[in-house]
């Protein structure tokens, strides 16, 4: 390239320090130019050159004391746009891997994808939203498909809320076709609130289900509730349990079978046990025990 045509390339592309920002614009200052005065020449208000602007729109712009490529549109230094930054030995660029696309924030917020690896990192040093707008053209819908392992790992409080309104029902369906497994080291609160209408909680197992609690529970219903089992069912306790009820207790069935050594009663206690063993003839028949009976050996 001779020198005519490299002095001409100087004026039209030029690489300077952003010196002052506006909402659309910024200035550039270029160290290695100096104007009649032999100051450092400072560029008018250049357009920054962005991704989309129209029906679509992208918005960055650059801070101050970053390196910028500008073009000129051939009349000096006050008409023209940056192009765009570019890393220097200063500023290094965040990743050094060929295949990766890195967006690295200031405060460490960070996106990565790997191309190579197909991985996407995501890290966010902050709070983080998401908010689904429904509007005339689109549903708001979000749909979360795992096809491969997966591990989700909250290390604080983490609160869900399905707002319902007149358009939008409310409700939330999970499925899972695979085995799974919800571990908590603390406490679990399921709240269905009440309103002008009741608020039911439906738990369906269509196949085999098995519920393993190693601490306390505490099953409390407030109102007249029915629980239905229609098929056989084995509930196995490894401790005690103890069962309290301020009211009546009615237990109907065929037949009623209690395995165990003892049975014990409080004081006042009065209750009808069938045996096999009775002496009574006719099985069927309830032998009332005294109400002072405080442990009865089937």
């Amino acid at each position: 390239m001779d020198k005519e045509t490299a002095a001409m390339f100087r004026d039209f592309l030029r690489v300077g320090k952003v010196c002052n920002t506006t909402l659309r614009t910024a200035r550039v200052e270029f160290l290695d130019t100096t104007d009649s005065d032999g100051k450092t020449m400072v560029s008018g208000e250049l357009q920054i050159l962005q991704h989309k602007t129209h029906r679509d729109k992208e918005y960055w712009m650059p801070d101050i004391g970053e390196l910028v490529l500008c073009i000129f549109l051939g009349n000096g230094s006050v008409s023209g746009f940056i192009l765009g930054a570019v890393f220097n030995e200063k500023d290094l660029p965040p990743e050094n891997c060929e295949g990766k696309w890195v967006k690295e924030f200031e405060d460490k917020t960070r996106f990565e994808y790997d191309r190579t690896a197909h991985k996407l990192d995501i890290k966010v040093n902050g709070d983080t939203s998401v908010f689904l707008a429904k509007s005339k053209e689109a549903e708001a819908n979000l749909n979360v498909i795992i096809d491969g392992k997966s591990d989700i790992k909250l290390n604080n409080d983490v609160k869900i809320h399905i707002a319902k309104n007149e358009d939008i029902g409310g409700n939330l369906t999970a499925i899972i076709d695979g085995d799974s497994d919800i571990t908590s080291n603390g406490d679990i609160k399921i709240h269905i609130a009440k309103t002008d209408n009741d608020r039911e909680l439906e738990l369906s197992l269509e196949g085999n289900a098995k519920i393993s609690v190693s601490g306390n529970v505490d099953l409390n219903v407030e109102k007249n509730k029915t629980t239905k089992i229609s098929g056989s069912e084995n509930i196995e306790i490894a401790g005690d349990i103890n069962l309290e009820c301020k009211g009546n207790a009615n237990v109907k069935a065929k037949s009623v079978n209690v395995d165990s050594g003892d049975v014990n009663l409080g004081t006042d206690a009065s209750v009808k046990v069938i045996h096999e063993k009775s002496p009574c003839p006719a099985y069927g028949i309830f032998h009332l025990l005294p109400s002072s009976t405080t442990k009865t050996a089937l």
